[in-house]
C-alpha cells in the first residue's frame, strides 16, 4: 500500500523496529493507534518481531470502559497479547505537577516502562504524526523552549518509537474510511479549554489560510532546527570530553574552562553532563538558572538539583553526586 511504503522507509532509516524485538503499542483504540497497530501487523509479515497491545484507562470519560472494551476486542481479534493498567494504580508514585494533562503522560510513561521490563530489545510505539509535530512546535514556542524543544518530537527517543511522524492524519482517517476500520473517538480532542485543541482547531488553520506553503514551510524550518541541535549536540559532547576529569568513577567539571565558553554552549554542556551521570531531571531555563547561580558562587559547598543527587563544588571544579 501506498501509505505503507512511505513509512517503511522512515522506520529503517531511524532504525525503529529491532529484528525479533518486542514493539509495545501505545493503544488508545483512536484513529492513530488504530492505524500505528495495522501498520505493524502488515509490517510483521516482512520482519519478525513480537507485537503487544498497552492500554492506559485514564478513567477520565464516561466511555473509558468502553473504550478498554474495544482494545481488548482488537487485540483478540488479530490474536495479539493485551495488557492493561488504570491510573488507579499509579497515581501513588507521580507527584501533582499541577497539570492533569502532565500527570496523566507521566503516569503512561511509567506503564509503558513497566510493561517493557518484561521483554528483550522492548521498544514502545507512539502514533504520534505530523499534525502532532506542528501542534508540538506551537506549544512549545509559547512556553519559552529553547532548540532542543523546538525541533519537536524525534523518531526515536530511549526507548520509545515514533513511526507516524512522516504521515498527516488526513492520511490516517482515510485510510481507515476507505477500509472501513472502526476506532474509538476522544470528545476531548474537541474542546477547546485544552491549549493543544486550541492550537489544532485556530492557529494552525488560520496559517495555513494565510499562505498554502506554510505546511510544507515548517516542515523545512523543522528539519533546519533539528540539524542545528544535533551539531550543537555533538559540540557539547565533545567540549564535555575536553573539559571533564573522571576521578573515582565521578566526573568532574573544569570550572575555569567551563566559564570559558559561550553561555549557549553552557547550558548544552551542563545537559549533557547530567544526562552522562544518569542524573533524572527535566531540563529547563529555571534549573540552568539555579546550577548557574551556584556555580558562580566564589565559595564551595552542594547543592542538590533532585532528592537523590547534588552538586559538589570544591576549589575550580564541580561533581555530581548520588546521596
Amino acid at each position: 500500500m501506498e501509505l505503507f511504503s512511505r513509512i517503511h522507509p522512515f522506520v529503517e532509516r531511524h532504525d525503529l523496529v529491532p529484528k525479533q524485538g518486542t514493539i509495545i503499542v501505545g493503544f488508545s483504540g483512536g484513529p492513530d493507534s488504530t492505524f500505528l497497530v495495522h501498520y505493524f501487523l502488515a509490517l510483521r509479515e516482512m520482519r519478525e518481531f513480537t507485537l503487544i497491545l498497552a492500554h492506559f484507562n485514564h478513567g477520565w470519560r464516561v466511555t473509558a470502559d468502553h473504550d478498554e472494551q474495544f482494545c481488548q476486542e482488537m487485540s483478540e481479534r488479530y490474536n495479539l497479547p493485551f495488557i492493561t493498567k488504570r491510573a488507579a494504580d499509579f497515581i501513588a508514585q507521580v507527584p501533582w505537577t499541577g497539570s492533569r494533562e502532565e500527570q496523566a503522560r507521566l503516569m503512561r510513561r511509567m506503564f509503558f516502562e513497566s510493561v517493557a521490563t518484561h521483554y528483550d530489545q522492548a521498544r514502545v510505539a507512539l502514533a504520534h504524526h505530523q499534525d502532532d509535530q506542528d501542534e508540538t512546535f506551537f506549544i512549545r514556542l509559547m512556553r519559552g523552549a529553547g532548540l532542543q524543544g523546538l525541533r519537536g518530537m524525534t523518531p526515536r527517543a530511549g526507548l520509545y518509537i515514533r513511526p507516524l511522524l512522516c504521515v498527516r492524519k488526513e492520511e490516517i482517517t482515510t485510510y481507515l474510511a476507505e477500509r472501513h476500520i472502526p476506532f474509538t473517538i476522544d470528545s476531548t480532542n474537541d474542546d477547546d479549554v485544552y491549549l493543544r485543541n486550541r492550537i489544532r482547531h485556530r492557529v494552525l488553520p488560520a496559517l495555513r489560510q494565510c499562505d498554502a506553503r506554510f505546511s510544507a514551510s515548517l516542515r523545512q524550518a523543522l528539519s533546519n532546527l533539528a540539524e542545528a541541535d544535533d551539531f550543537c549536540s555533538t559540540l557539547a559532547e565533545h567540549t564535555l570530553q575536553q573539559i571533564a576529569i573522571e576521578t573515582e568513577g565521578t566526573q568532574w567539571l573544569d570550572l575555569s574552562a567551563f566559564f570559558r565558553l559561550h553561555p549557549f554552549l553552557q547550558k548544552q554542556l551542563l545537559v549533557k553532563w547530567l544526562c552522562s551521570a544518569k542524573v533524572p531531571f527535566t531540563p529547563s531555563q529555571g534549573l540552568f538558572n539555579e546550577i548557574m547561580r551556584f556555580l558562580r558562587q566564589p565559595q564551595g559547598g552542594k547543592h542538590h538539583v533532585s532528592p537523590a543527587w547534588y552538586l559538589h563544588k570544591q576549589q575550580q571544579r564541580v561533581g555530581v553526586m548520588h546521596r
